[in-house]
């Protein structure tokens, strides 16, 4: 079951100046770590493989989790975007039925007046996304590239979670994987939606 959403994942090379920006725009990092292993389950998804990343995530609406992996960044278009002042998530699709199909039947968000939306277990797991609809949107970005790369969601069962995903269209599915950060560890599965933008299903299991 989806409990709702974690974080956008913004990946670079330059963590600091991100951060720095995402300061200024009001965010404050609640966590940082720095030479977290990088899962040998994520390497499909990622152009250069890495070892290790550092970590930070940054309080607002909706969370957002900078990740900056040892290998660095590739140019790739995301087909993610933020808009920050509306809170709002907008993912470039080519065919919206298809896409729209997974988030609703597979993720758990309903149709809300030209949007998806889902509400989380609690108000701070809740978000909004538009299916901005480009004939044109990049197929199968990867994991590093520079800028918007994952939306992160919390559930109960990662596995069984992503098997329902693949029967909507979800693809590419990872096996579960250990993280440990923030005080926590939870486990993890990454998995591609019909068109390719990264999904990536999170477990707590418990908290120091």
């Amino acid at each position: 079951m989806i409990l709702g959403f974690a974080h956008l994942t913004r990946s670079t090379a330059a963590p600091n100046a991100v951060i720095a920006e995402l300061e200024r725009d009001g965010r404050a990092v609640k966590a940082r770590r720095a030479a977290v292993p990088s899962a040998v389950q994520k390497w499909p998804l990622l152009e250069r493989p890495a070892r290790s990343h550092e970590l930070a995530l940054l309080s607002g609406q909706p969370p957002i989790e900078v990740v900056s992996h040892d290998t660095g960044t590739v140019k790739a278009d995301s087909r993610l975007s933020l808009d920050a002042a509306r809170s709002e998530i907008a993912i470039a699709v080519r065919d919206e039925s298809a896409v729209a199909r997974f988030y609703v039947e597979g993720l758990g968000f309903r149709a809300e007046q030209g949007t998806l939306r889902l509400d989380g277990r609690f108000p701070q797991w809740s978000v909004t996304l538009r299916l901005a609809v480009n004939p044109q949107a990049p197929l199968d970005p990867p994991l590093d590239l520079d800028g918007w790369s994952c939306l992160a969601f919390y559930a109960t069962n990662p596995t069984a979670d992503a098997a329902h995903l693949q029967s909507v269209g979800g693809r590419d599915i990872s096996t579960a994987f250990p993280v440990e950060w923030s005080g926590s560890r939870m486990s993890i599965v990454m998995l591609r939606d019909p068109e390719g933008t990264i999904i990536e299903l999170i477990k707590v299991l418990d908290r120091k």
